[in-house]
């Protein structure tokens, strides 16, 4: 049996915990699973059939990615503050992966949102063409501005993710 920590990113509520863990205890071979939402790690216990490549997909059947540890990097290290090869501790050489993840991420919501709000706006214009003359005139160009904000930017989906990666 083993027991491995296992980064999990992407969540944002305990809505999302539970649908990670209640996924994968459902994987044959797993005893028992616990995500946190604060460390953004999932604990798992699990024997043969399970694998880590099997537990990554049954979490990104979901929506929310496992990184697997590869090369000796565990998810202590990921998250904790490590140097870089051939360099001292405390010689300005350090690097904290969970916190460059997490600006990543802010990141690109931040991209998100200034777009999603710029496209909004134009939305809101032409959506009331008896005050404005030209809105009536360009009504199906409204809808090409509304499809990427339901698509991209709404609750449908996240197909426009793509689009602001760094």
């Amino acid at each position: 049996m083993k027991k491995e920590t296992f980064l999990i990113q992407g969540m944002h509520c305990v809505s999302c915990v539970l649908t990670i863990e209640q996924v994968l205890k459902k994987v044959p071979g797993v005893k028992n699973a616990s995500v946190s939402l604060m460390s953004e790690r999932a604990t798992i216990e699990y024997e043969e059939p399970a694998t880590p490549e099997i537990l990554k997909n049954a979490v990104a059947g979901t929506g929310y990615k496992l990184i697997i540890q590869t090369d000796n990097v565990s998810a202590e290290s990921i998250y904790g503050v490590h140097t870089t090869m051939g360099a001292k501790p405390g010689g300005g050489a350090e690097h904290d992966h969970h916190k460059m993840l997490k600006e990543a991420e802010i990141k690109i919501l931040k991209k998100k949102f200034i777009f999603g709000a710029v496209l909004s706006v134009f939305v809101i214009i032409l959506s009331f063409p008896e005050f404005i003359p030209l809105a009536g005139r360009i009504i199906g160009f409204y809808y090409y501005l509304f499809l990427p904000l339901r698509f991209c930017f709404g609750s449908v989906g996240n197909f426009g993710a793509a689009l602001f990666t760094a």
